[in-house]
């Protein structure tokens, strides 16, 4: 099985799981009432939507209950799924590259392909000739700054780095710093995963 086979069935196997928590509590319960709101959050939570997002789909659904356009459990699921499409829509911020240096942030839980994404983005803006620097912000997870190393020879690019276990704030600092002193497009910055749901590491 290749790697983009592999893929699809680890996130296949992920969403199986969560909606199948999802259809299961929908089975269960005969009424959308708070207890029920209640367990549809803890399912979301342990999904890693995020507290954020998490809050406002839950208010989504008690406020659709209340006001009758949901008026059964079996209702929750497509009203969810509308729901998350339009939110999906919205137009937001794009990435543009301007400043010098531009530094992109990349936050997420483990595994989900941060270092390889910095990677591949890094070659997408060599391509474009941007000049392109990576930062080695993952000093926790073993061989994450070798990943970086290797990605950032593929892509032609500056890594700045610091020995494992290291301050990551020094790493993105030294980063910053020679970015400007060197005329950077682009500054990329690896995070060691679940950062985004710890508002103090932010």
């Amino acid at each position: 099985m290749g790697f983009l086979e592999r893929l699809k069935d680890g996130l296949s196997k992920t969403r199986r799981n969560f909606t199948d928590r999802i259809e299961e509590l929908v089975g269960m319960s005969a009424k959308v009432d708070e207890d029920f709101l209640e367990e549809l959050e803890m399912i979301l939570l342990s999904g890693d939507v995020g507290v954020k997002t998490t809050e406002k789909l839950i208010d989504a659904v008690r406020q659709a209950a209340k006001k009758k356009e949901i008026e059964g459990t079996e209702q929750v699921i497509p009203f969810l799924k509308k729901y998350i499409a339009e939110m999906l829509q919205d137009e937001g911020q794009r990435t543009r590259i301007g400043a010098k240096p531009t530094v992109i942030l990349v936050v997420g839980v483990n595994g989900v392909g941060k270092t390889t994404t910095i990677g591949k983005l890094a070659n997408y803006f060599h391509l474009f000739k941007y000049k392109v620097m990576l930062a080695a912000g993952d000093t926790f997870r073993a061989a994450a700054a070798e990943q970086l190393q290797i990605w950032g020879e593929r892509a032609g690019c500056e890594v700045i780095r610091h020995e494992e276990g290291a301050d990551p704030a020094a790493v993105v600092f030294d980063a910053v710093k020679a970015a400007i002193a060197r005329n950077v497009d682009v500054l990329f910055i690896d995070t060691a995963g679940r950062l985004h749901n710890k508002t103090n590491l932010m």
